[in-house]
């Protein structure tokens, strides 16, 4: 079957907790709020296939009357997966529990929509005064839906809910059933953030036959190695069809944006050197040459022109977020082969700049792993050509890339750093010689050759500038430094591979060049995060 990239759009399961006031008199009001903030999700992910999973505690049956209203569980609402009930004990025990008749009625008739019930013990949340299902509810899901009776200031209780959301640092959408009114609050977890994200890397396009031309040839190059190791060509054929796709689309994509960002940053930095040499030759030469002002004024307007772009287009963030998921995507497709689950970036309590908790990337990575056949991996392959695959593959390919990466990085640093330090020495020569006064012209018989000279003296400083400001910004030195120490260690690690005599001593070292090779994915996200361009 062919691959085409709308097989390749990843889908995402959201759960959204939904938490109505008690306060409230009646349902029928909130339906239209809650229907609206439903499709503002569904707009945040219009090209992202999704399903919504709706958890819901019980307060007086405000949430099951209102997803009720909304058909959330029925066939007529396919994108809503299920809902689940948070309860402080069976339903049963919970019924008997009620003394109100009408509300007594209302869990009795819509309880049976409910496609999941979950006991809650006690909450933990440290005095704020919120029930145990409204904690579980806020704790459990991705987005939270809060509806009272008017503004929050007006309901104690929703003041409450509000400040464990943002303690916890949960978005949601808050409801004003009086007016219906909905507002939008991101707190920390940035989660609404996440999904635009997401949605926008699955609303990316390739060219058809640059992705097909670049599918071909990574399947070629890994069919050849294969055959050269010996194991049998079935073993990556699933593979082939299913996260290699991925890898090639996420690698072309962090590719074309990293094009842009780099032919971006220096354009800036070009011309904004060209427009100080425009000016002063218009100052000095041409002063009644208005049209070379116009000129410097198209160069700055280019150079907005490219702030804005690169901005609005988010060419920095999608460069380095894109390459992140390539070569996350390509290290689950060689560990898939020994049945090795390739890990997100774990969680740390710490503060991690290269990684967030919800992150996109993480909702992205898992769903291509699901996308696997059900016989990505085998065990019976033999050890020694199995090894050898690897070996040649994966191990060396990655060496040979940070080997070279290293001396590429070190050769252009050294380049931007002799031609800024030469472009300031004659500077300093120029300036020299301006400052004493020599009279130029009568000894070389060159009339303009002071004006030349200064010239030279106010524009080369700023192409000074401008190669060191690409030389900070591509973090040339720093790369090559990280480069040659990952270089030091995948050595190691590759020569303990190639002695290894068992599968499972391979296992260990594949799996602890795969956390080193993430690490230095992170660091290199860390280093790239702040390096957009600016004015």
């Amino acid at each position: 079957m062919k691959v085409t990239q709308d097989s390749l759009v990843l889908s995402h399961s959201l759960v959204v907790g939904l938490i109505c006031s008690r306060s409230l008199e009646e349902s029928g009001s909130l339906v239209s709020s809650v229907q609206s903030v439903f499709s503002r999700i569904g707009h945040i992910l219009h090209s992202t296939p999704h399903t919504l999973t709706i958890l819901a505690g019980d307060n007086r049956c405000r949430e099951l009357e209102v997803l009720n209203e909304i058909g959330v569980s029925s066939a007529e609402s396919p994108r809503y997966e299920k809902v689940i009930l948070y309860l402080p004990s069976d339903p049963d025990t919970y019924l008997q529990g009620i003394n109100d008749a009408s509300h007594r009625e209302c869990f009795t008739r819509y309880s049976g929509n409910v496609d999941e019930v979950r006991t809650i013990s006690s909450p933990e949340n440290g005095g704020f005064g919120l029930s145990g299902s409204d904690e579980a509810v806020i704790r459990d899901c991705d987005l939270l839906v809060l509806a009272s009776r008017g503004r929050p200031e007006e309901d104690t209780r929703t003041l409450d809910i509000l400040r464990f959301a943002r303690l916890v640092g949960r978005s949601l959408f808050h409801i004003n059933a009086r007016n219906g009114s909905v507002i939008e609050m991101r707190n920390n977890d940035r989660f609404l953030e996440t999904l635009e994200h997401l949605n926008t890397y699955n609303r990316e396009r390739l060219d058809e036959g640059t992705f097909e031309d670049t599918l071909r040839i990574y399947a070629n190059i890994i069919t050849r190695k294969v055959i050269r190791s010996g194991i049998p060509p079935d073993v990556i054929r699933p593979l082939c069809g299913t996260i290699m796709p991925h890898f090639v689309r996420a690698h072309r994509l962090s590719s074309r944006y990293q094009d842009l960002y780099k032919s971006a940053g220096n354009l800036v930095f070009a011309l904004s050197a060209l427009a100080v040499l425009t000016i002063t030759v218009q100052t000095l030469f041409f002063p009644s040459a208005t049209w070379l002002i116009w000129l410097e004024v198209i160069e700055i307007a280019v150079i907005l022109a490219l702030l804005v772009s690169s901005r609005l287009g988010e060419w920095h963030r999608k460069w380095i977020d894109y390459r992140f998921l390539a070569e996350r995507t390509r290290a689950a497709f060689f560990l898939c082969i020994i049945c090795i689950h390739c890990e997100k970036p774990p969680e740390s309590a710490y503060i991690n700049l290269g990684h967030r908790e919800n992150d996109w990337m993480d909702i992205a990575f898992e769903g291509i792993l699901r996308m696997r056949p059900m016989e990505f991996c085998r065990l019976d392959i033999p050890f020694l050509p199995l090894k050898n695959f690897l070996l040649d593959a994966w191990v060396d390919n990655r060496l040979a890339y940070y080997s070279r990466s290293s001396e590429k990085n070190s050769t252009r640093y050294n380049l931007f750093a002799y031609l800024g330090e030469s472009i300031f020495f004659i500077t300093l020569i120029l300036a020299v010689a301006h400052a004493t006064g020599h009279e130029f012209e009568e000894a070389l018989g060159i009339p303009l050759l002071p004006l030349i000279l200064v010239t030279l003296t106010i524009t080369l400083p700023a192409v000074g500038a401008a190669l060191s400001a690409i030389r900070v910004q591509r973090e040339y030195l720093k790369n090559s430094e990280r480069y040659a120490h990952i270089v030091r260690h995948l050595s190691s690690v590759r020569n303990r591979i190639h002695a290894s005599r068992d599968l499972k001593t391979l296992c260990e070292l594949l799996e602890e060049m795969n956390e080193v090779i993430m690490q230095e994915q992170q660091d290199w996200r860390i280093t790239f995060r702040f390096r957009d361009i600016e004015a």
